[in-house]
Order: C-alpha cells, then structure tokens, then sequence
C-alpha cells in the first residue's frame, strides 16, 4: 500500500486461471461485523498523529488515485466521509495484486454469514462511486470497471450458516 501503514489482508486470496488469463480474487468474510471506520473517522483520527494526518492523507490520496478515484483526493475528505476506509484498502489490494501477477481481471468479493443491511449498504454505495448505478443485486458479479487494464468486478454473496452456528 502506499505511504506507510500496514499492508491489507484480505481473508482469502484466490488466484484463478481462466480462458482469458489469470484472475486475482479477494475475499473479505463478515459476520455481522461493520467495514471497519468511516473515511471522516480514520482521517480525524489519523490527525491526532505527530505529522498530524500527513502520512494519512497521502496514503488515501495514493489509494484515491490509483482507483481512479483521484477527484475525491482532498482533504478533509468530506465527499467521500461516509464511505468505510477498508473498502477502498481491500478493493486497491486487489487491483495491485493483479498487476504485480500481470493478471486481467481482480474480483472484489464480501462473504456475508449474517444478514448485515447496513454493511451491504456500505458495500453497494462503494461500489457505485467505480461504477456508476450498480445493479446492487446479491450473489451476482457487479462491474466489471477498468483501472489501469485491470477489468475489476465486485460480488456481495450471502451464505447461510449451518444449524447451529453461532452466526445464524
């Protein structure tokens, strides 16, 4: 990742290899659990560091603009506040990765094992900042959008737990 910070890590990390190439495909499970802070939380609080939020905020520009999200590099990051920091983590952790492995595509998928509408709604409105009016349906591949000649695709699947689990 860029500036310094800690690395992502994803849940799962697939490498697929497909008709057209290889595949990058990273999972992030959730249970229940949010996405983590708000862009507008993880910033403040970055601004409470000795290079008061620097290395922050040149971190998320980097992320910003690698995504092609470059018109929202500024802070205090109000347009983007309401989004959660680990999706635009996860999603550049995907793209990076296919780059490095010279992959065609990367796929974004959240692994649901509880019914979390707020956290699907995080979910969908990131997605829609890459690709405008998603279809927002669950268990289907959304996009997918180039960046930087890599075709990125997103997928919400809900996955029901067995009997007895305790996230059922």
């Amino acid at each position: 990742m860029p500036a310094s910070g800690r690395n992502s890590s994803n849940d799962l990390y697939i490498l697929a290899v497909t008709e057209t190439g290889y595949s990058v495909i990273m999972i992030e499970s959730k249970a229940g659990e949010s996405f983590d802070e708000l862009v507008s939380d993880w910033y403040k609080g970055k601004t409470k560091n000795t290079d008061h939020g620097k290395n922050a905020s040149n971190r998320l520009n980097a992320i910003l603009c690698e995504l092609g999200l470059k018109k929202y590099a500024n802070e205090p990051y109000i347009e983007i506040g309401r989004y959660r920091y680990q999706l635009f983590h996860r999603t550049l952790s995907a793209i990076k990765e296919a780059k490095r492995i010279k992959a065609n595509n990367a796929v974004v998928i959240i692994q649901s094992f509880a019914k979390d509408p707020q956290s699907l709604d995080d979910f969908m409105g990131f997605v829609g900042l890459l690709i405008p009016n998603p279809s927002k349906q669950v268990n289907k591949l959304i996009g997918p959008v180039e960046i930087d000649g890599i075709k990125l695709s997103f997928a919400w699947l809900e996955c029901e737990c067995r009997e007895g689990s305790q996230y059922k």
